[in-house]
């Protein structure tokens, strides 16, 4: 059996993420930029560590909030960044 290795950034560029997102957000009509929330982004990284026990990727169910999954992988350990994620989708 294959061994797999997870890689995870301890910390997020949140200027990097806010402008890959802003960024394709600007490309449609009447879409106002994001803001970084602390509080939403404390539950996103709770909700990330779960799926790491899990071993897969699911949605989330809790009410008012909507994720994007993105996983990416390679031969060699990477560090992902919000950028690839935004492309990817």
């Amino acid at each position: 059996m294959k061994k797999v290795t997870f890689l995870f950034c301890s910390k997020v560029n949140q200027d990097a993420c806010l402008q890959a997102h802003n960024a394709k957000r600007a490309l449609h009509e009447d879409t106002t930029p994001l803001i970084w929330d602390a509080e939403l982004a404390e539950d996103a990284q709770a909700w990330a560590d779960h799926l790491v026990t899990l071993g897969k990727m699911v949605h989330s169910s809790v009410a008012d909030q909507g994720e994007n999954l993105y996983m990416a992988w390679s031969t060699v350990p990477i560090a992902a960044t919000c950028s690839q994620a935004v492309e990817a989708w």
